[in-house]
């Protein structure tokens, strides 16, 4: 999930295209498919008139098409950005509360976790992360929702990490959101949940955007490749 570009999406498809599984059933008829049914998503600048839960119920319906439309030996795997990260996140906490089968794994970038906006790495990142600050995102997130913002499927940073499958979280180490990805690793931990959390020095809010002109965004991105093969 991508509120911003479909490339990273398209960088780790190519990743993955050498996989028989996939040339099995199809890459450009499966891919064109994920593309075609993503067209109806509330993406983020319209958060304003699709506010929480929108995206969720959308990401829940296109996820059981999914579910629905694939073989059952089919393992699907779950990647997202920024505020995409986040709502993957509570996504997996509704399939668990669904008892809906759950994703074979999920790669986070940057993940937007707690959109109280409280962590401490909101001033000491202050200024470094070009990406973000903390008076937009605070913003943003009351746009998103007039529930409370510690609502679990609001900020995933408050979930229990029940039944979540592996995940990998990668962070930049000087964006503003950096402890949101520390804590989430933390919690999931500590829940029992398995997770890989990497801190990509001098990094900052999803650098993977810039993969043709940074080499520390190619890297990440074969990475998330590589644990997506690992894991499905």
């Amino acid at each position: 999930m991508n509120t911003h570009t479909p490339r990273i999406l398209s960088a780790i498809f190519r990743q993955l295209q050498s996989r028989p599984s996939l040339e099995n059933v199809g890459i450009k008829e499966y891919r064109d498919s994920l593309e075609k049914s993503a067209r109806t998503f509330k993406l983020d600048p319209a958060i304003q008139f699709h506010p929480f839960p929108s995206g969720l119920v959308d990401l829940q319906n296109i996820y059981d098409w999914l579910v629905q439309s694939t073989p059952p030996t089919t393992r699907i795997s779950l990647v997202g950005d920024s505020a995409g990260a986040g709502l993957g996140l509570a996504f997996l906490t509704s399939c668990f509360n669904r008892n809906t089968p759950l994703p074979a794994c999920a790669a986070l970038m940057s993940p937007w976790a707690d959109l109280t906006c409280k962590n401490k790495s909101f001033e000491t990142n202050q200024g470094k992360d070009p990406m973000l600050n903390h008076k937009q995102l605070a913003e943003t997130a009351r746009l998103y929702t007039n529930k409370s913002l510690c609502h679990p499927l609001v900020s995933p940073l408050y979930n229990t990490f029940k039944g979540f499958p592996p995940l990998l979280i990668q962070a930049g180490e000087n964006e503003v959101l950096v402890d949101d990805s520390k804590i989430l690793a933390e919690k999931i931990e500590n829940a029992g949940g398995k997770v890989t959390l990497e801190i990509w020095d001098g990094m900052f809010h999803v650098w993977h955007y810039f993969a043709r002109y940074l080499s520390q965004g190619q890297k990440a991105i074969k990475v998330i490749g590589k644990f997506i093969q690992q894991h499905s």
